[in-house]
């Protein structure tokens, strides 16, 4: 596993599993996920008033969307189809699509705001989806984990969340005032395709490696 000590060099996504795995080995390095530019850009202007949400549906997922609905927040899912467990709200919100490269940029451009929340099991890192979201020009809203602010700048290139009342408040904010929020999602693509494609995360571990 990671503790193997013929690594050359070992690149886990969360800060906290740097710390510790240090402990044991010193050629351990934090690399974060990333997104392809050539799928993850700009396509589409904002066209409708959903909450776009795209991946599993794994039980904290389907809990704050079932949350979001019950509060009359227009919420689409994008992904798998959901598992036979799921919740009856969460099955007629499906929209049936699995999306993909530059068409995954057009829903997340195309939606008032993306929703991007984490297991319980992610721990202090974040997904590839945040630089998707960024990359694809989308209004992101991001649960809050201290990583966050290692990647994007909090309230100007994203809108992160600690609490649900924080959350609804990003909602009726895209909704009031939409010229404000075009200003976060530009800023957060131009961060995205300047910081974190593949292409900076691979010169990175060629620089590492020497």
């Amino acid at each position: 596993g990671l503790v193997n000590p013929h690594w050359d060099s070992v690149y886990v996504k969360d800060p906290d599993a740097v710390r510790k795995l240090r402990l044991v080995r010193d050629n351990v390095h934090l690399l974060h996920e990333a997104m392809n530019p050539k799928w993850h850009k700009p396509v589409a202007t904002r066209k409708n008033d959903s909450i776009i949400i795209a991946g599993n549906y794994y039980g904290f997922r389907q809990a704050i969307l079932l949350r979001l609905a019950h509060h009359g927040v227009n919420v689409a899912l994008y992904g798998p189809k959901p598992p036979t467990w799921a919740a009856p709200e969460v099955v007629s919100r499906y929209s049936g699509k699995y999306i993909v490269r530059t068409e995954k940029s057009r829903i997340f451009g195309e939606g008032l705001a993306c929703l991007n929340s984490f297991a319980l099991a992610e721990g202090n890192s974040i997904n590839c989806r945040a630089f998707e979201i960024a990359g694809a020009g989308g209004l992101q809203l991001i649960e809050y984990r201290p990583t966050v602010a290692e990647c994007f700048e909090p309230g100007k290139e994203v809108l992160d969340f600690s609490t649900f009342d924080e959350l609804l408040g990003h909602i009726d904010r895209a909704k009031r005032f939409p010229a404000e929020v075009d200003a976060v999602r530009l800023a957060g693509a131009k961060r995205a395709l300047a910081e974190h494609t593949y292409r900076h995360r691979l010169e990175l571990i060629l620089k590492q490696l020497g």
